[in-house]
C-alpha cells in the first residue's frame, strides 16, 4: 500500500517544469502588456505637451479664423501657391512639432549649424539636422555677437524655400535681434521680396520696432523700396 501511495502523489518532474515556465512566461507576458500600455500613455502625454507648448508659441501670429487682416492679404495679395501653403501652415507646424526629437546635446551637438546652413544656402544639411532634432530656436543656434537667427540668416540671403523650412519647422517669426530687427525688417533690408511675402503670409508681426524705433515698412519707406513697401503695407499686423 505504500507504494501504491507513493506512485499516486508524486507528479512527474517534466510536467512541473513545464508547468511552472507556463506560469512564469504568462507572466512576463502581462507585464510586458502593462509596459507597453504605460509607454503608450506616456507617449500620448508627451505628444499633447507638445501641442499645448506649439499652442503657446503660435499666441502671437495672426491667426487666420475669422476676419483678419492676415486672411485679406492671403486673400488678395500673394500667388495661390503661397495662399494655399499659408492655409495648411498651421496643420505642418503642428505635425513637425509633434514629431520632433530633442535636441541631440552629445559630442557631435553643432552649435550655429541651422545658423550656418542658411548663411551658405546648404537646403539638405538644414533637413537633416532638423530630422535629428536640430532646434531653430535654441540660443545656442543664434549668431553669438548679433543675436540674429536661422531664419533671418535664411530671409537676409532671399533663401525662399530655407525659409520656408524653417517657418514649418517653428522657427519664430517675430524673434528681434540685438538690434532690435526682426527677420522682416533683414528680409525687407536686402530687398528679398519672396522672403516678405512668406513672413507675412505666415503670419508675423510687421508692426515690431527696432531699436531705433523704425519697423520694417518705415525702413523700405525711406530707403525707397516700393515693393516691399507695397507688400508690407498691404498685409496686417498681429
Amino acid at each position: 500500500m505504500a507504494s501504491l501511495s507513493s506512485s499516486t502523489n508524486n507528479t512527474p518532474p517534466t510536467m512541473n517544469v513545464v508547468s511552472d515556465l507556463t506560469t512564469f512566461t504568462l507572466e512576463i507576458l502581462k507585464r510586458m502588456d502593462e509596459q507597453d500600455l504605460k509607454i503608450k500613455q506616456q507617449t500620448e502625454e508627451i505628444t499633447e505637451l507638445k501641442r499645448q507648448i506649439f499652442q503657446l508659441k503660435q499666441s502671437n501670429v495672426q491667426s487666420l479664423n475669422g476676419k483678419s487682416n492676415r486672411k485679406t492679404y492671403l486673400k488678395e495679395s500673394i500667388s495661390e501657391e503661397m495662399k494655399t501653403w499659408a492655409e495648411n501652415l498651421r496643420t505642418t507646424q503642428e505635425k513637425n512639432a509633434s514629431m520632433k526629437k530633442p535636441s541631440p546635446l552629445n559630442d557631435k551637438y553643432e552649435p550655429l549649424a541651422l545658423y550656418l546652413a542658411a548663411e551658405h544656402g546648404e537646403m539638405e544639411k538644414a533637413k537633416l539636422l532638423l530630422s535629428q532634432g536640430y532646434d531653430l530656436n535654441r540660443d545656442d543656434q543664434l549668431h553669438p555677437k548679433f543675436g540674429t537667427t536661422p531664419l533671418m540668416e535664411a530671409c537676409f540671403h532671399g533663401r525662399d524655400d530655407m525659409a520656408k523650412l524653417y517657418i514649418e519647422h517653428n522657427a519664430d517669426l517675430n524673434t528681434q535681434s540685438g538690434f532690435g530687427w526682426t527677420a522682416l525688417h533683414y528680409a525687407g533690408q536686402n530687398n528679398k521680396l519672396g522672403c516678405v511675402q512668406l513672413l507675412l503670409a505666415a503670419g508675423c508681426n510687421k508692426d515690431l520696432k527696432n531699436a531705433k524705433g523704425k519697423t520694417a515698412l518705415d525702413r523700405a519707406k525711406k530707403q525707397g523700396k516700393t515693393d516691399i513697401e507695397n507688400a508690407i503695407a498691404s498685409a496686417g499686423g498681429v
